[in-house]
């Protein structure tokens, strides 16, 4: 296989170009959306409880009155929907990873804010998860795992398989590989950014103790660090809140077309809605809002953190609440534990919004998960189905006009319903119309959801060494049974283009690269290269910062494309902490090696499925880290680490607590690179997490550093 360079004439077809709308339309197709625009379909779903919570199954069409804008409207359509339940099943789950199967009572989404959401609270929504498919799931539900981070891939498709769901929970992970704990929250941040003195005083005391700053430093040098530090935490913010929000109304436009009861169940600790000068940005909410309100598409809000009183940090020692200081003019720092309530009250609004004003429900403090979920599930178990249509006459003029919706049961006051609060009636945008395959390929990577005509995983890893080039390691891996071969002279071959794309926290696109691939093989390479799949790598510099990568797979001959997302942190070195790159079950020294490995026409090995590494029973499983340091006095022999297998949260392996100097592989100025290798024999077939820990001693490290990766064994 060859890889070649692109050249910028394709460069600019993909990301150059200017897709225009068709110019010509006939006049039937005018009037048919015209037609569409004033007369639209509002699908209603309507939960009737009596006064002790028990649902309500018997009543008729002429029951309900429902009003939009206190007008009463004509129910076109009704139903009543009992959802039974029935027996679960099993398959083998490595089959399944590699043939995740599409096959209906309830449509449910499981939509999880891995962008929201910490490593220790996606725990704790992972086994929530498990327990909704091994106990709650029926055989009629028709399921999708979906992140907003969009990071599954294929995984995130409806389906009735178990074992797939299962091997999608397995590899959920957040989507930054490092947080540090801060008290510089975007309400924070906000309330600086609106000209709040007492919060000002309040951030640099935060600055002062979470940067490490010179408790000399006078409040004329901090105050600039600390606004310039409140207008980056707005902007990661507002970029966060606008992806999550734009994949999940990518999800609601999905769910809406499906059968049966569609919910939507979010796991997040919720999101800002200041925006960039401090100011809430509800509208970002609207769209998404609107279209699950019009499709009948409910929302459920469950609270990932759990039930967690606001406590201030151990690493705060030097913050006094109400702690006076000689400025004119700002004689207090603002209360660190109102502010963190506050903060906490900040990231709640969002979630009560997208599931109030949809008929659902938000769970708030709690550590049943799983039963929230339940609760979810049972609350809908029996609804009605009402739909009108909405009279859309001069919609220029009524385009945010936000209409209210009011559902009644006639004769019984004492009945409690719940459904639909409202919708905003937005415009129609005209589609820009992509018309050759590259511009199809570059308007798939701008979507929230993935494209899996042809199966695409990645993995965007940080793993920084003096003798690498770049920060960032990029890996897609491509479902080789996907492709079409053309057979020339007894070989069987392939042409494929590949875009890698890389987008900074404020949407700013700081890399691109295009490349042509093409190979050949001979049949029986071909049957091993269609089971374990393709891999190609690039390494990208990159400065510190959060980045998120969409890459996009072109198959020329059939213009079928594949796109997917992945994120990653590169951490700044400079500062005095510790940090740990990504954690590799494999380690190529750089991105020639491999692609002279499948120029070569080697498939993988092990072989890959949706982005995980299937090991056979008995094989070798090799691991590679890298400690920084970073500008910390911290001795190699301080620091300490522990490697433990887990399967389902369950331990299978856990060594003891050791100096990383007994597993160094190298050392240079940027870290140590740490590694070892585990013998697969003895265990299950199934899928596996590997996590490394990493603790040093020190007043700014209250818990050891962690890196998780997924693989799977095969018997």
């Amino acid at each position: 296989m060859n890889v070649l360079s692109l050249s910028l004439i394709l460069l600019s077809l993909i990301f150059g170009a200017v897709i225009r709308p068709l110019q010509e339309r006939t006049k039937t197709s005018d009037q048919d959306a015209q037609l569409r625009l004033k007369a639209d379909l509002v699908q209603v779903r309507a939960v009737v409880t009596d006064g002790r919570g028990q649902p309500i199954a018997s009543l008729k069409k002429e029951d309900f009155e429902l009003l939009e804008e206190n007008r009463t409207q004509d129910i076109s359509f009704f139903a009543v929907e009992d959802i039974g339940a029935s027996v679960n099943s099993s398959t083998d789950p490595i089959k399944n990873l590699r043939n995740p199967a599409s096959a209906s009572g309830r449509t449910i989404v499981l939509f999880v804010d891995t962008i929201h959401t910490s490593f220790a609270n996606l725990a704790r929504t992972k086994r929530a998860l498990r327990k909704f498919v091994d106990e709650q799931m029926t055989d009629r539900d028709l399921v999708a795992l979906i992140t907003s981070s969009g990071a599954l891939g294929l995984m995130e498709q409806f389906t009735h398989d178990r074992q797939l769901l299962r091997a999608a929970i397995e590899r959920l992970s957040a989507w930054h590989v490092s947080l540090q704990e801060t008290q510089f929250t975007p309400y924070l941040a906000a309330q600086i950014a609106a000209g709040d003195h007492r919060s000002l005083m309040l951030g640099m005391e935060i600055l002062r103790q979470e940067d490490v700053l010179p408790k000399e430093f006078r409040d004329e040098f901090v105050e600039p660090q600390v606004r310039a530090k409140a207008t980056q935490i707005l902007a990661e913010a507002s970029y966060k809140r606008r992806v999550m929000l734009t994949t999940l109304r990518g999800v609601v436009e999905r769910a809406a077309e499906m059968p049966g009861q569609r919910m939507i169940a979010i796991f997040s600790e919720g999101f800002s809605q200041a925006g960039i000068g401090g100011g809430e940005e509800p509208n970002d909410l609207q769209p998404t809002i609107s279209r699950a309100v019009r499709s009948g598409v409910v929302i459920y809000a469950i609270a990932a953190q759990g039930l967690q009183p606001t406590m201030i940090s151990a690493a705060q020692p030097g913050i006094v609440p109400g702690r006076r200081r000689e400025v004119p003019g700002r004689s207090e720092v603002a209360d660190i534990t109102s502010t963190m309530g506050a903060s906490e009250r900040d990231l709640e609004v969002g979630l009560v919004s997208l599931s109030k004003d949809t008929g659902g429900e938000a769970f708030f403090n709690t550590n049943d998960l799983s039963g929230r979920l339940l609760k979810a599930l049972n609350d809908n178990r029996v609804y009605y189905a009402l739909g009108y249509y909405a009279r859309n006459d001069n919609l220029a003029d009524k385009a945010k006009q936000y209409r209210k919706i009011i559902v009644r049961v006639r004769n019984h006051p004492e009945f409690k319903i719940r459904t639909q609060r409202g919708y905003q009636l937005l415009e129609a945008k005209t589609e820009e119309q992509a018309t050759t395959p590259r511009q199809k390929l570059a308007q798939a990577l701008n979507s929230p959801l993935p494209v899996n005509t042809i199966p695409v995983a990645v993995s965007a890893d940080y793993f920084e060494r003096e003798s690498l080039t770049g920060q960032a390691y990029v890996q897609l891996y491509i479902d080789a049974g996907a492709l079409q071969y053309k057979e020339q002279d007894k070989r069987f071959l392939f042409d494929l283009e590949t875009v890698i794309t890389i987008y900074d926290l404020t949407g700013k696109r700081v890399h691109i690269s295009t490349n042509v691939a093409n190979g050949t093989f001979t049949p029986e390479r071909l049957e091993l290269a269609k089971r374990n799949g393709y891999r190609y790598a690039e390494r990208v510099p990159l400065k510190p910062g959060i980045y998120q990568a969409r890459v996009g797979i072109l198959e020329t001959a059939t213009e079928k494309i594949g796109t997917a997302t992945g994120w990653l942190e590169v951490p700044d070195l400079s500062k005095e902490r510790l940090s740990l790159s990504s954690l590799l079950l494999t380690r190529d020294s750089a991105s020639e090696v491999m692609l002279k490995k499948t120029a070569a026409g080697e498939s993988l090995s092990p072989a890959v499925a949706q982005g995980i590494m299937i090991y056979s029973s008995g094989s070798d499983l090799d691991y590679h880290l890298i400690i920084h340091p970073g500008a910390t006095t911290i001795k190699p022999s301080d620091i300490q680490m522990q490697v433990e297998i887990f399967k389902d949260d369950s331990p299978v392996f856990q060594s003891q607590w050791a100096s990383v100097e007994s597993r160094t592989v190298e050392k240079d100025s940027k870290g140590i690179e740490v590694g070892g290798s585990f013998k697969l024999s003895g265990i299950r077939s199934g899928i596996y997490q590997l996590r490394v820990s990493v603790h040093a001693p020190g007043p700014t490290m209250k818990k050891p550093l962690q890196r998780v990766v997924s693989f799977a064994v095969e018997q």
